[in-house]
């Protein structure tokens, strides 16, 4: 083999590797660019993350909300419950003093004045008492079942909500 035709074979060497390294850059710069496609689809990712943690943080910060009415109704109920419970104890008191009372109107008889003032100044009152105990007690719990049947909206909507963002999170 003369000098030449070595020459010519380290040349076509030169350029079968130079054409090798060309190849290579050219699938490097493929790989580059679906590196950064990548690194764009994970920063969207962590973007999707994030909202999705903001969404379950709002989630919580309503179920606390749903819980602290919920223990608000309770309260409001156990309030009601003892008043009532007061106004059975006064009517009973108040059943007991109109029967003393009846009492009081047998001996008198027929001293009407007396019976009269009687009637005036002790049962009317007793009367009128027991009458707006009534009228408080039917205002104080015609408004629970609205209430009750309000939070359990609240409840259902949370729920559902909370539903989706599981699903979505477990995705």
């Amino acid at each position: 083999m003369d000098n030449e035709q070595l020459l010519k074979s380290v040349e076509s060497m030169f350029d079968t590797l130079a054409n090798g390294m060309n190849e290579m850059k050219s699938n490097i710069n493929e790989m580059k660019g679906d590196i950064n496609e990548m690194k764009g689809d994970i920063n969207e990712m962590k973007g999707d993350i994030k909202d999705l943690k903001d969404d379950v943080s709002e989630l919580k910060t309503d179920m606390k909300d749903v819980k602290n009415r919920l223990d608000s109704v309770e309260t409001n109920i156990d309030d009601m419950r003892n008043r009532i419970d007061y106004m059975e104890t006064d009517v009973k008191d108040t059943k007991s003093n109109v029967l003393n009372m009846d009492g009081k109107l047998f001996i008198i008889g027929n001293d009407t004045r007396k019976t009269k003032l009687i009637i005036e100044n002790e049962v009317r009152p007793q009367i009128r008492f027991l009458y707006e105990a009534q009228q408080e007690t039917h205002a104080n719990t015609r408004d629970i079942p609205k209430k009750v049947e309000k939070i359990e909206e609240d409840i259902d909507i949370l729920s559902f909500v909370h539903g989706d963002v599981l699903k979505v999170v477990n995705k």
